[in-house]
């Protein structure tokens, strides 16, 4: 019998990573990420209206496409400052070659950090414009022959429909990956 630890396949791949380290002293409640769950919240709350307004408008039409309106209004400067953001996030993050899993990730970098320390992670799962955001715990930094160091990463708090998407965006990645494997001249 192995003595294999891992609960998820793992793939290696390119993708971009931007972090920040949590402070040791900060106190959270389950989610030190602001805008972790955020899209998840969106996605529930348009839901809401969406049920909410069809109960309405039956009652009251005008009513009903006033706040219709509002929402739609809501929807674009949300969208716009969303857009704003992601424009920033592209330039801010760094692409390199991870090793991963839904459960963590490893990859070099040129900065040492103490095991334990806790990371709120983006992770933008390229070619497409997908994220993930999740908190993770560097459970390792051991220098590496080039003077970087190899850091392992797992997550210690990723929701369940952003760990979802990580494991769709892998995949499809090893799909991909088999594809080219067994095709090379195709590519």
């Amino acid at each position: 019998m192995t003595n294999e630890r891992r609960r998820f396949f793992r793939i290696t791949d390119r993708l971009g990573i931007t972090y920040k380290v949590i402070p040791a002293d900060t106190h959270t409640n389950g989610n030190t990420l602001p805008g972790v769950d955020i899209f998840d919240l969106l996605t529930e709350t348009d839901a809401k209206i969406n049920r909410l307004l069809l109960e309405v408008a039956e009652e009251s039409p005008k009513v009903a496409a006033l706040v219709s309106a509002f929402n739609q209004k809501l929807e674009r400067i949300t969208n716009q400052m969303m857009l704003e953001t992601r424009l920033v996030e592209r330039i801010a993050h760094r692409v390199q070659e991870v090793n991963i899993s839904a459960c963590g990730l490893a990859f070099s970098h040129d900065e040492p950090l103490p095991a334990g320390t806790l990371l709120a992670l983006e992770l933008h799962l390229l070619p497409k414009p997908d994220r993930v955001v999740a908190q993770g715990i560097l459970v390792d930094c051991r220098p590496l022959e080039d003077g970087s160091f190899y850091w392992r990463i797992d997550f210690a708090d990723i929701s369940p429909p952003q760990q979802e998407l990580l494991i769709q965006h892998m995949l499809q990645r090893q799909r991909q990956l088999l594809r080219e494997r067994h095709n090379p001249l195709k590519n």
